[in-house]
């Protein structure tokens, strides 16, 4: 009878452990398929399609496919957005931005971010945007609030009306070509060109104010402009001939000067 008992007992054990890695197995699978969007392209993404989530995991830049690229990032017009291979001081501005991302230039950061490098997703139904706020929050332990702050800025105002280079577009799509020393786009509107001056040339808040809200044809060149300061010339002769080319091509003028606009600021949650 003893004999019969310990025999009962390693079945059972053996049944249990059995169901135990049925599970494990299980999970894993399941986790395999919820994080496949980590190596996929991201042009083949659906984020209207599940699973939904929100997720901020460690990178898997470095098993992505040539094909699938290094890095990238997405943003769709309902908030939902996805990122690979960005630090936590990137992922926080397009989580506080409303359909496209706040500009690192108007963001405070009080406190010092989490190194390393990420991939996000957040593509629930409703709220993606904050569903990636409360994450980094639980994650990261930190929050953004918007503060208006007293700070440097660029305006930028018609000087000349009916300049020779900005034509009203009749093309039914956005397309811009843009590098060090040249900008070429098609239906394109002074609010964004506002935002590439701000967050590829110039380095501050830039705000547009010419009060045309039509979209528009334009090409302009001013050498060979990189951000190191190396080419033809330095990066504040660069940024003079930029300014030249927009007034005389564009008509466009960027008056400096100082006041209060919305900033976010990032802290610590206490």
């Amino acid at each position: 009878m003893a004999w019969t008992k310990m025999q009962t007992t390693i079945v059972v054990s053996a049944v249990l452990l059995a169901a135990g890695t049925t599970t494990v197995t299980i999970e894993k699978i399941h986790q395999n398929e919820m994080n496949a969007w980590q190596l996929a392209k991201l042009n083949s993404l659906d984020l209207e399609k599940p699973p939904f989530q929100t997720a901020i995991l460690p990178t898997k830049s470095s098993q992505r496919t040539k094909e699938s690229r290094p890095g990238g990032s997405a943003d769709y017009d309902d908030g939902k957005t996805v990122g690979i291979n960005f630090s936590v001081a990137d992922i926080v501005p397009v989580a506080y931005g409303s359909n496209h991302p706040v500009s690192l230039r108007r963001v405070i950061f009080k406190a010092a971010m989490p190194g390393g490098k990420f991939d996000y997703l957040s593509n629930v139904p409703a709220g993606p945007k904050q569903a990636l706020q409360k994450e980094l929050r639980r994650q990261f332990g930190i929050a953004g609030t918007f503060e208006m702050i007293n700070t440097n800025v660029l305006l930028l105002t018609v000087k000349y009306p009916s300049p020779p280079g900005l034509t009203p577009s009749i093309a039914k799509t956005g397309r811009s070509d843009i590098a060090d020393g040249y900008m070429t786009v098609k239906n394109g509107t002074m609010n964004e060109l506002a935002n590439q001056l701000e967050s590829t040339y110039f380095g501050i808040p830039t705000i547009d104010q010419t009060g045309l809200t039509n979209h528009f044809d334009y090409a302009i060149d001013w050498g060979n402009f990189d951000q190191s300061g190396k080419g033809n010339g330095s990066r504040l002769d660069a940024r003079d001939d930029l300014k030249k080319v927009l007034l005389n091509q564009l008509g466009l003028e960027l008056i400096p000067t100082n006041m209060s606009i919305e900033m976010l600021v990032v802290d610590k949650v206490k």
